[in-house]
């Protein structure tokens, strides 16, 4: 919501803890995407682990 990017939980399609991107975009679109996805990851705490 905070990068605008839209992700699918990852479960429907193996381990759950996980996020699936969509490709089915051009290089550019792809590169803002993920361009964004790093930039809140980078401010964002650390996630919890259960191990």
């Amino acid at each position: 919501e905070h990068a605008e990017v839209a992700v699918v939980p990852g479960e429907a399609f193996g381990p759950s803890g996980f996020l699936r991107l969509s490709y089915a975009l051009g290089d550019d679109d792809l590169a803002e995407g993920v361009g964004r996805v790093q930039a809140l990851l980078a401010t964002s705490p650390p996630p919890r682990t259960s191990w």
